[in-house]
């Protein structure tokens, strides 16, 4: 970051900024259930004389660093600013609307291939079957997909030498490939910005532009975001033991005791649980009862008289 800002600060930069993008998908598989793949890298390019360029990425968020090629397609992104107060910007994301030409390219060697490569010089055969793995057939299916919007100057990325010792080099040494790079560093970028997919704003044939949202929108969230219910509780039954991340539900006791809707006894098979005040007693306090009772309703909102 130093060297970024020393950089910066110079009457003149003899360096290009670049903007670089990494998508992690979010679609509707097979069963119909929300997924998510593996993150995309994009990087602003196509013109004569563009390549791909390599960046440190961390993959889960958590440090973990690894090398991510950033393939250049048409894409750039308007709109960003910051404030801190009144409501969030809504940036504007325009790329190749990559739906529309997996739609209108066929299989049957159309002479199409170099105008897509956005898969990495894939064929225009596989490039439509990844779109129909991932169940998307219009731009409208990635809503939702997280982006996250980083920036630093071409003289940080790195190049790849796949022909030679297989290494990473600076984009200084590319041609010279004095020093391989080892381990992953850390990238040395401006603050990055993360946006959510929120909606389509415009489509041709050619471009989409998506309008971007801050994680930090929270238009239309309720608060609290748990429903206060004085009777009944919400929790999924044994969700902790199972590794439910929406309950608090604590019990795991496989051996008994077991008891019905009603709270009478009952055997393992006919074990469910009535999601009242009482279904909890009968659990955890069976033999013990100082043991805090894990019960996810709001039993002191309820009116007495």
């Amino acid at each position: 970051m130093t060297d970024l800002i020393d950089t910066v600060q110079e009457l003149e930069i003899d360096d290009a900024y670049i903007e670089l993008f990494d998508i992690r998908l979010k679609y509707i598989n097979s069963s119909g259930n929300v997924d998510t793949t593996q993150v995309y890298h994009l990087i602003d390019g196509l013109e004569n004389g563009t390549t791909n360029v390599w960046m440190p990425y961390d993959t889960n968020d958590n440090g973990s660093l690894e090398w991510a090629e950033y393939v250049a397609i048409p894409i750039s992104i308007e709109g960003v600013s910051t404030s801190s107060d009144g409501a969030q910007g809504r940036p504007t994301l325009s790329l190749a609307n990559i739906a529309a030409l997996a739609r209108s390219i066929s299989a049957d060697g159309d002479g199409l291939d170099n105008e897509i490569a956005f898969s990495g010089g894939a064929s225009d055969a596989s490039y439509t079957s990844i779109l129909e793995d991932l169940n998307i057939s219009k731009n409208e299916d990635v809503l939702g997909s997280v982006v996250l919007h980083r920036k630093t100057l071409l003289k940080n990325t790195y190049v790849y030498d796949s022909a030679g010792a297989g290494a990473y080099y600076t984009y200084e040494d590319r041609i010279a490939k004095t020093t391989a790079i080892s381990p992953v560093p850390l990238p040395k970028e401006f603050p990055s910005g993360r946006y959510i997919l929120d909606r389509v704003a415009a489509e041709n044939q050619i471009i989409v532009q998506f309008e971007l949202a801050s994680p930090f929108d929270i238009q239309g969230l309720k608060i609290p975001n748990r429903y206060i219910i004085g009777k009944y509780c919400p929790w999924e039954y044994k969700g902790v033991a199972e590794g439910s991340v929406k309950s608090g539900c604590s019990w795991e006791n496989d051996t008994g005791p077991y008891f019905d809707i009603d709270n009478n006894s009952t055997t393992a098979a006919g074990d469910v649980c009535g999601k009242t005040i009482q279904s909890c007693k009968a659990r955890f306090h069976n033999t013990d009862d100082t043991i805090p009772l894990p019960f996810g309703g709001f039993p002191g909102s309820r009116k007495f008289r």
